[in-house]
């Protein structure tokens, strides 16, 4: 996810909980990391689904 510049850095962004097609996904969410000054917010998962780059997924 990528914020714009003055939006807020998200540095201490927690996610929750993710759905990927209405499946709750949150077990297999790993961690999460930000970049780019606080603008990026990167959520690493596992493989317990196929999540790739550009799907759509929710997180709270």
């Amino acid at each position: 996810m990528n914020y714009p510049d003055g939006s807020g850095a998200v540095a201490d962004a927690a996610v929750d909980a993710a759905t990927l097609g209405g499946d709750d996904a949150t077990d297999d969410l790993d961690g999460t990391s930000t970049s780019n000054n606080g603008t990026t917010l990167t959520a690493d998962f596992g493989g317990a689904y196929d999540i790739a780059g550009g799907d759509g997924w929710c997180s709270n």
